[in-house]
This record gives C-alpha cells, sequence and structure tokens, in this order.
C-alpha cells in the first residue's frame, strides 16, 4: 500500500466520521495538494537551463515566460529538448506527489494543479506558457495509475504525432490531444477514474483555452507551420 499522508493523519486522530475534524483533514489535503501541484508547476525550468548552460538571465534576455520552442531558438534544440523534458517531468512528479498526499485524489488534483502553474506561474506575475509538457507528464501519470500500463498516454501520443505530421501545426497537436484526454481516459479506466476523470475534463477545457489565439491564426491561415525533412516547402 502507497504512503498517504492523510489517511496517516487520520489514523493518528481518529475523527468521526462527518464530523468537523474529519473535513478539515479532507480540505486540508485538497489545500496541500493544491499548493504543492501549483508551486511546482509555477517553476519554470528554462530558467535554470538559461542560468546554468549559458549563464543568462532569460528574463532580462525577453524570455521571461519562455518555453522549450522559444528556448530552442534562442539557444538551439539541446536546450529545447532538455527544458522540455524538466517539463515533463515536473508534471509527472507533482502528480506522484499529490498521490503520496492522498493517493488517487491527490494525484488528480496536484496535476492538474501543476498544468495551472505552469500556465499562469506565481513567479512570473501570472503569465506562463500553454503548458503542453506538463499536460503530457500528468497523463502520463494518471494514465499508469488508473489502467496499470500507459495506453491513455501512448493513445495520446499517436493521436498528437499523426495529427501535427498531417497538419504541421504544434498547437493543434496538443489541442486535440487534451480534447481527447477524457474521451480516451472514461474508455480505458470506466467509473473508476473518479476525480481523474473530472480532472481530465478541466484539462482540456484550460487547454483549448490557452490555446484559443492559436485557433484564431490556423483559423485564419496565420500559424505558423513545422518544418519536417521531408517537407518541401
Amino acid at each position: 500500500m502507497l504512503f498517504n499522508l492523510v489517511e496517516l493523519i487520520r489514523g493518528k486522530l481518529m475523527p468521526a466520521e462527518g464530523s468537523a475534524a474529519m473535513g478539515l483533514l479532507y480540505a486540508g489535503g485538497v489545500l496541500l495538494c493544491i499548493a504543492v501541484g501549483y508551486l511546482l508547476g509555477s517553476l519554470n525550468p528554462a530558467v535554470l537551463v538559461a542560468r546554468v548552460g549559458f549563464r543568462e538571465d532569460i528574463k532580462r534576455a525577453g524570455h521571461g515566460n519562455a518555453e522549450a520552442t522559444d528556448i530552442a531558438g534562442a539557444y538551439g534544440k539541446r536546450a529545447g529538448i532538455v527544458t522540455a523534458a524538466l517539463n515533463f517531468a515536473k508534471g509527472f512528479a507533482a502528480s506522484l506527489l499529490g498521490l503520496l498526499i492522498w493517493e488517487m485524489n491527490g494525484l488528480a488534483i496536484s496535476g492538474l494543479f501543476a498544468l495551472l502553474g505552469a500556465m499562469f506561474p506565481c513567479f512570473n506575475r501570472f503569465r506562463g506558457g500553454r503548458g503542453a509538457e506538463v499536460m503530457a507528464g500528468m497523463i502520463l501519470a494518471v494514465s499508469i495509475l488508473t489502467t496499470g500500463f500507459p495506453i491513455v498516454f501512448l493513445l495520446l501520443l499517436l493521436i498528437f504525432l499523426i495529427v501535427i505530421i498531417g497538419t504541421r501545426f504544434l498547437s493543434l497537436g496538443v489541442i486535440m490531444t487534451g480534447v481527447f484526454y477524457p474521451l480516451i481516459l472514461r474508455g480505458f479506466s470506466g467509473a473508476q477514474a473518479g476525480l481523474c476523470l473530472a480532472c481530465a475534463v478541466l484539462t482540456t477545457l484550460f487547454v483549448v483555452a490557452r490555446h484559443w489565439d492559436s485557433m484564431q491564426r490556423i483559423w485564419n491561415r496565420k500559424e505558423p507551420q513545422l518544418k519536417f525533412p521531408w517537407n518541401k516547402n
């Protein structure tokens, strides 16, 4: 059985079912999951990559809310890959920490707020990125712990690749991943996903809202497209 902070405290205090103490304990568990997820999500790995790898302050360089794609453009593909990997790990780690606080409830809450932290970081005046890599890390954790295998993550990765290869729009790949996430999670985990499914729906809403400007640019044919080796133009 995994460590569960909320249940450990409950076992020590033994509050009566339905009592005010029980309510406070559960409320504290929710708040702790929110705080852990949001604060971890608010950390920007790009700051570390620029500082350690290039001895530069990205805020002074004009990349204060830089994502992996921005870092790749400023410092090279290797720096972009490292930034993306750290963001991915951030989403995965936040979800696992939530799991240790309050099992699956904590996993769902902490993972969702890690995504919100990446989008609206308190350390950068609430101006963040799109949260794509953080969402991917969160989805991997949810997929493994709800189905016992990363099937949800792998299917969403396949959808992402099909969309970006077919359209060359990176943002559209992220949007479609977010849209299909709750549907595929529901299909493979059923009702047992519980709060994870509810948070997956909220993830979809936040991802679509955060990419609204990209959808408008795609509609108006102004969104930049990726260039693959086999593309002539």
